[in-house]
């Protein structure tokens, strides 16, 4: 086709895809996604749809023409998958020519299709021309496969939030299928069954829409309900489609061909093929075809149907081993397309059936014959291609086999190969650098060296953008990137910088500081891009974490740039702060949980302004973005808040939790995981009791927990179940009677011990009795080995918990475990402590002849993730086993509460302790556990110390950093702090504190 089509002409020709006008009684009208991009294009003019295949891109985006076109807008078509490169410049030249008036709206299908030259031409025709709109739709780039790109097009799309992503979930499925049964008038309600079976079928997220209409095709059909539908059937409708009908077989073979190819988005070159076959095809309207020899099919998935239906109900093989047949014929054809199937085959993650197309000798002949006359992109696609699908060594032998195309000596290779990649973009040049440095760091060098001329890739350098730059600039060795650096114009590429994010700014000055001899262009180039307040300007709208890495950077360039820059962006950092992401906060302040002085008080400031903003928003977005997992975020959000201000302010951390309770979307279950729930509850109830509570109340009105008991065991619902008993006994009581019902048996060999032990201790609190009868048929080999193939601490646990349900059974179990793992122990980790200090509670006789971690080591992990059984065994083996470390030990682990969690009290936690039966020996193992009077304690250390520096030095005083330094080496017989974050922490809270005056 190559050409740009009316919405009109497009709406209604079947053969143009689905749906068409008639088609849209059958189509789901999602407003909400409809909204968003309406009002992106409202306010940016430019709205980019992402998702893979068979995702509803086109459905949407034809939904949004519609609505532009009823509103006498004019609406195009462009196919970027039909066009050839050669129809590019006159398809701009249209837009261009059309785009100039306003209520225009261009809508450019398969954006994905050509990524390095049309795509980004049509994105800049989008950038210039002010008055029409434009919709792009692409197959997301999903993680993993970024890593194989150097220029992502729609950087700034993404970066400015001008996206939609499509995730169809659930709920889209339930309306789709709603919306098919009203449109074809049939009577019929679904059933629990069928939710049941579409969740098996297609997933709770991301289904194939395409996939779920020919089921629903099939349904309509035949009489039953819709879980009754076999995928087989499915399949014998899409060869009674596309197969059986009257088709001949060359007709069929020829079909299931152009499928193999088409099923990756990619169209059949039908050059070296029967040409009246093709035709006939074409003819009965089975398959489309376009300028320069190609065919294409109507939509991919029904290609990857065909051959499904093909492969399992005729040939009895696996799809993907049929597709790497049929491809290796068609490769061998040597198709003038053979790049792009084969970027079709990564696009879609294929490795197996590009693994096997390069292993198979004839056609990795054919496809290297193509790339000896073919220009360097060809190249460098099939080294990515094969280091991707079959490893270092094949791409190694690959580019080793190609270079001995062009002489026998590496002078001779590097020569011609120079000539070679002077006619190439200076692209196709960073892809080969970029894919030759994850084959061999040795070979990436050697061509930088031998064969790219510095001139010529300055000339090149000029004529591109300041990404195509840095990216240059990151994959040359350091000195040839800094005779090239010498070379550039400073305020030309500072010029170009403008149009640049802060965080590409930032690694490029990263990688110019790494090259030597470039710290004139760079500083040149900073102060350049400073002087009109750009820098500023970017910094201010960016994320906070960029901000102060480009801050740090431009330190170490020029300290003047960089205070200026630091005075001018002081007032805006809560701006910076808080325009960022509820995820990005979230791990912003988690960095500053522990921190102290002003890093403390700046977080406290985030956590107060967070508090006073609507949170209704930010939260919803976490749910529309698919990679997010949006009670873990937030978990993590309300975590940090906690750590950082719960002390100091209370009600703005309360704040915080009442907003996200209020605001959390517990129905889309398929977003997260109990376990994520759990935790989060975890944290809302320490801010809060009474948020705590409005939270287990939304949890047991909304959502059916007795659906999750099942095994294995979610160890998530094994902590949520107590939050639920405190807040509704009768619910609590129902979720245990429910999970008794289980076969423990069962439970134990599939459930992790993380789950059990959990399990087990808080169903302990409800009801002792039944958990005693519940385990009591136990063998207490089977306990033996799930503490064996458990990590120490589970393990203590585990045998911690079944001691309060049966003292006999979980004494002598431990026993057992004893004697496995003692005389075969021979280091211990921290973990290990509380288990072994359960040995000697249970009256086991043990020599250890290992030592022990540090007081600081055992300090450190305690004080972030033990819990008081935990540190009371621990107690319990230091005083039988090293009493000389007790005393180190409680004044490390002061320390560290005292920065952490300043309001620990092992006294308020005893009386919080489930069990009277184990209280009291948890209150006699800890009697005289006395931790140190913070920070008293710790300052007079310092201060005693540090007279010591005065009178040894004859000083009156000391710079911040050389008493941090000393600190760290003194006294002799065991410095007085192990890390330089310590030493700088504790001074700081000594100046704080007024212990240190500041000149």
């Amino acid at each position: 086709m190559g050409e740009m089509l009316k919405l009109e002409d497009v709406m209604t020709d079947p053969h143009k895809g689905w749906p068409t006008f008639d088609d849209l009684k059958e189509v789901l009208l999602d407003e909400k996604l409809i909204k968003k991009v309406e009002g992106l294009l409202q306010s940016n003019r430019r709205c980019l749809i992402r998702g893979a295949e068979g995702r509803g891109k086109t459905v949407l985006a034809r939904l949004i023409g519609v609505n532009k076109f009823k509103e006498n807008w004019k609406v195009y078509f462009i196919d970027i998958g039909e066009l050839r490169e050669e129809d590019i410049d006159n398809i701009c030249r249209q837009v261009e020519a059309l785009g100039k008036e306003k209520k225009t709206l261009f809508i450019i299908e398969n954006a994905h299709a050509s990524l390095d030259e049309i795509t980004p031409k049509l994105i800049q025709l989008a950038n210039d021309l002010q008055e029409s709109s434009f919709i792009f739709t692409l197959r997301k780039i999903f993680p993993g496969e970024e890593s194989l790109l150097i220029i992502n097009p729609f950087e700034e799309y993404e970066e400015k939030g001008w996206y939609v992503d499509l995730s169809p979930d659930l709920r889209m499925m339930l309306g789709i299928i709603r919306t098919f049964i009203s449109a074809r008038n049939i009577l019929y309600s679904l059933t629990e069954e069928d939710k049941s079976w579409i969740k098996r079928e297609f997933g709770e997220q991301k289904a194939n829409l395409r996939r779920l209409r020919w089921h629903l095709e099939t349904w309509s059909k035949i009489n039953g309900p819709i879980h009754s539908v076999h995928k087989e059937e499915v399949l014998k409708r899409v060869l009674k489609q596309f197969l059986i009908r009257e088709f001949n077989t060359e007709l069929q073979k020829m079909l299931i061909k152009i499928s193999a190819v088409f099923q990756f988005d990619v169209n059949f070159h039908g050059e070296n093929f029967e040409r009246n076959i093709l035709t006939e095809l074409t003819e009965r309207g089975i398959i489309t075809f376009l300028p320069g020899n190609y065919y294409r099919m109507q939509h991919s998935s029904d290609a990857a149907y065909v051959m499904e239906a093909e492969a399992i109900l005729r040939e009895e093989k696996k799809p993907e081993v049929l597709t790497a047949d049929i491809l290796k014929e068609y490769l061998q054809k040597k198709p003038v397309n053979f790049l792009e199937l084969m970027g079709g085959l990564f696009r879609n993650k294929q490795k197996f059936i590009l693994s096997q197309i390069f292993k198979d000798q004839e056609t990795y002949k054919a496809i290297f014959g193509m790339i000896k006359q073919d220009d360097i992109k060809a190249v460098n696609s099939v080294l990515g291609y094969i280091t991707w699908a079959c490893g270092k060594e094949k791409g190694l032998e690959f580019w080793s086999q190609y270079k001995k195309l062009w002489g026998d000596s590496p002078k001779e290779q590097g020569e011609k190969l120079k000539e070679k990649l002077t006619g190439a973009s200076l692209i196709e040049v960073e892809f080969l650098l970029l894919f030759l440095s994850r084959v061999d760091a040795n070979e990436k060098d050697w061509l930088a060296t031998e064969a790219l001329d510095e001139d010529v890739l300055v000339k090149k350098a000029k004529e591109r953008s300041f990404s195509t730059i840095k990216n240059l600039i990151t994959l040359l060795p350091h000195e040839k990137a800094s005779r090239v650096i010498s070379k550039l114009n400073p305020n030309e590429v500072a010029e170009k910088a403008k149009a640049a994010t802060a965080q590409k700014i930032m690694w490029f000055l990263k990688y110019c500081l790494q090259a030597p001899f470039s710290i004139n262009f760079v500083k040149s180039f900073l102060q350049i891009l400073h002087k009109d307040g750009k820098l500023i300007e970017k910094l201010k709208d960016s994320e906070l974490s960029v901000t102060l890495k480009c801050l740090g950077i431009i330190k170490n360039i020029d300290p003047e740039v960089y205070k200026d820059i630091k005075d001018n962006i002081s007032p805006h950092w809560l701006q910076i702060s808080l325009s960022s992401s509820l995820s990005r906060v979230a791990n912003q302040l988690y960095g500053y949980r522990w921190s102290v002085g002003e890093p403390k008080r700046f977080a406290q400031s985030v956590v107060n302004s967070l508090a006073s903003k609507p949170l209704g928003e930010p939260i919803k977005r976490l749910y529309s973005q698919p990679e997010t997992k949006p009670l873990k975020v937030l978990g993590k959000l309300l975590n940090s808040a906690y750590l950082v201000a719960f002390e100091d302010d209370k009600h703005a951390v309360e704040m915080i939790a009442l907003q996200i309770v209020d605001n959390l979307n517990l129905k889309m279950q398929q977003r997260y995981t109990i376990e994520q729930l759990s935790l989060l509850v975890s944290n809302v109830k320490r801010c809060s009791e009474e948020v705590y509570c409005q939270l287990c109340d939304r949890i047991v009105s909304e959502l059916d927990m007795i659906d999750y008991i099942s095994i294995p065991f979610d160890r998530g619902l094994a902590v949520l179940i107590w939050d639920i008993y405190q807040c509704s006994e009768e619910k609590g009581q129902e979720l245990a009677d429910g999970i008794f019902k289980l076969d423990f048996n069962r439970l134990l060999d599939n459930s992790e011990t993380k789950a059990i032990s959990r399990l087990l201790w808080n169903l302990l609190q409800i009801d002792n009795l039944r958990v005693k009868n519940w385990i009591e048929n136990i063998d207490n080999e089977k306990w033996l080995s799930k503490a064996l193939l458990s990590s120490s601490r589970d393990a203590f646990w585990l045998l911690w918990s079944l001691y309060h349900a049966d003292e006999e059974k979980g004494k002598a179990i431990t026993c057992s475990l004893a004697n496995e793992i003692l005389p075969t122990l021979t280091a211990l980790k921290v973990e290990d402590l509380p288990l072994l200090g359960f040995f000697i509670f249970c009256d086991i006789s043990f020599d250890l002849n290992v030592s022990f971690p540090s007081p600081y080591e055992i300090a450190e992990e305690f004080s972030e993730k033990s819990s008081l059984s935990e540190l009371a065994f621990c107690i319990y083996l230091l005083k039988k086993k090293n009493g000389k470390m007790i005393k180190e030990f409680l004044k490390e682990l002061g320390r560290f509460l005292f920065i952490r969690f300043p309001t620990f009290s092992v006294q308020e936690i005893i009386e919080k302790y489930p069990f009277d039966t184990t209280k009291n020996l948890l209150k006699e193992t800890l009697r005289g556990f006395n931790l140190p009077r913070e920070p008293d304690s710790t300052f007079a250390e310092m201060v005693s110390l540090t007279k010591v520096y005065l009178k040894e030095r004859g000083k009156t005083k000391v710079a911040f950093s050389q008493l941090r330094d000393f600190f760290l080496e003194n006294p002799l017989d065991g410095s007085i702090f192990k890390s330089a974050d310590d030493s700088t922490k504790w001074l700081s809270i000594a100046i704080e504190c007024g212990i240190y005056l500041t000149e």
